[in-house]
C-alpha cells in the first residue's frame, strides 16, 4: 500500500504572519544579534557627546529648551541678498526642517555659547578678514566713548582675536562694510542688516526719546532744513550748526531740568541721556535734537571722528552701498524674525528673552516669532 503525503499547509497571509507566534526553531546568530540591539524607537537620541557643538546644536529648539545659531546657516537666510528673499527662505526652511529637541549639560551649553560668541581658539595673526568674520558670527558690537584702556568697542575684538590692527573697525566703516545704528545700543553692525532695522527707523516719530522726537513733532520744517544742511555739507557735527534755544525751554521738552523722557519699548533706559545739565548730554539744543532724530529715523547716518569720537552726521550714500539702499524693505515681522535668527547664531544658547534683547525687540513681539 502506497503511503500518501500529508496535505500542504495553506499559504500564510501577511495578516496571519503578523499575529502568529515566533517559530520554535532556534534562530540564526545574526537574527539573535539583531534582536539584542536596542530599539531606536525606545531610546532617545543623544548625539551631544559624540558630535561637535557646532553640528549638534542645530537640533536645539527654542523656547522648549535652547536654540543654537547653526539653524541660521541651515536655512541660508542670512546669506541671501535681499531681505524679502531671506524672509521667504527662512519660513521655507523652518517649515521643511524638523529637529528633535536635545538635552544639554551645563558644560555643553557653555561650550556652545562660547563658540557662538567667537571665544574659542584665536588666530595666530588676526587680519582684517578675521575682524570681518567676527561680525558675520556675532552680528554687532556695542560702541561707547568710554576710553580707559582703549575705546570700549575694541575690547570685544581683542578678547576674541587677540592682537590685531587697532584701525580695523574704522577701516571696515570706511570701506562701507559696517555702519552705526541703534541695534542693541549704539552699535556697529554689517551694512547688510540695515534693511532689517527699517521698521525701527519708521517708528522714530513715536518711539525715539522724547528729548529727540519733540523737535520733529513741533517743528518738522526745521528738521527738514537740518537734513538739507547735512546733504549740502556732506558731514556735520552738532557743533557745526547754528544753535537755537530748545523748543519748550531747556532740558527735556516736558519742562523738566533734563533727561530722557519716555523711552521706546525695548530700549535700555541706561542708554538715555541722564537727568542733568551741562556737558554733552545736557546740551540738547534744537540742532542736536534734529540730527539725533534724523539719525534714529534712518534719514541720515553717522561716522565717528578718529580723534574725538564725536559723531559726524553724513548722508546715507556716504556710508551705505547702493545695493543696500536699493534693497526692498521687509515687513516688520519678517525683519524681526531674521534678526532673531542672527541673535540665535550669535548667542548659541539662549532663552526667548535673550534672543529678543540682542536687537532690543520687545519680548511680546519676539515670543510668537521664536515659536514659529
Amino acid at each position: 500500500m502506497t503511503a500518501r503525503r500529508p496535505p500542504r499547509a495553506a499559504p500564510t497571509t501577511p495578516a496571519s504572519a503578523a499575529t502568529r507566534s515566533s517559530p520554535r526553531t532556534p534562530s540564526s546568530p545574526a537574527r539573535r544579534a539583531s534582536r539584542a540591539m536596542p530599539s531606536t524607537k525606545s531610546t532617545p537620541a543623544r548625539s551631544v557627546k559624540s558630535t561637535p557643538p557646532a553640528k549638534q546644536a542645530s537640533s536645539v529648539r527654542t523656547p522648549a529648551a535652547v536654540k543654537h545659531a547653526s539653524s541660521v546657516r541651515t536655512t541660508g537666510a542670512a546669506r541671501s541678498t535681499h531681505p524679502e528673499q531671506r524672509a521667504r527662505s527662512t519660513r521655507a526652511g523652518a517649515a521643511a526642517t524638523h529637529h528633535p529637541a536635545a538635552q544639554l549639560s551645563a558644560r555643553e551649553a557653555r561650550q556652545i555659547a562660547l563658540a557662538a560668541q567667537g571665544l574659542g581658539a584665536r588666530p595666530e595673526q588676526a587680519t582684517l578678514r578675521h575682524v570681518r568674520g567676527l561680525f558675520d558670527a556675532i552680528a554687532l558690537i556695542q560702541i561707547d566713548s568710554v576710553n580707559v584702556v582703549c575705546r570700549s568697542q575694541e575690547l570685544p575684538v581683542w578678547a576674541r582675536l587677540g592682537a590685531h590692527g587697532r584701525d580695523s573697525l574704522p577701516a571696515l566703516c570706511q570701506r562701507s562694510e559696517l555702519f552705526e545704528y541703534w541695534a542693541h545700543e549704539a552699535s556697529l553692525l554689517p551694512v547688510e542688516l540695515q534693511p532689517l532695522l527699517r521698521w525701527r527707523m519708521a517708528e522714530a516719530a513715536s518711539r525715539a526719546w522724547r528729548v529727540v522726537r519733540v523737535i520733529a513733532q513741533r517743528d518738522p520744517a526745521y528738521v527738514a532744513e537740518v537734513r538739507a544742511e547735512v546733504e549740502a555739507r556732506g558731514a556735520v557735527t552738532a557743533r557745526d550748526l547754528d544753535r537755537r534755544s530748545p523748543i519748550g525751554g531747556g532740558g527735556d521738552p516736558d519742562g523738566s531740568a533734563g533727561g530722557a523722557g519716555v523711552l521706546p519699548r525695548g530700549i535700555d533706559p541706561r542708554s538715555a541721556p541722564p537727568k542733568r545739565r551741562g556737558g554733552w548730554w545736557g546740551d540738547w539744543h534744537d540742532a542736536k535734537r534734529a540730527l539725533a532724530y534724523l539719525f534714529w529715523a534712518g534719514e541720515i547716518t553717522a561716522t565717528r571722528s578718529p580723534t574725538t569720537f564725536e559723531r559726524l552726521y553724513v548722508p546715507l550714500h556716504r556710508v551705505l552701498p547702493a545695493h543696500v539702499l536699493a534693497a526692498p524693505t521687509p515687513t516688520p515681522d519678517d525683519a524681526r524674525r531674521e534678526l532673531l535668527l542672527h541673535s540665535a547664531r550669535a548667542l548659541g544658547v539662549a532663552t526667548v528673552r535673550d534672543l529678543a534683547d540682542y536687537f532690543r525687540i520687545p519680548i511680546p513681539v519676539a515670543r510668537p516669532l521664536v515659536a514659529q
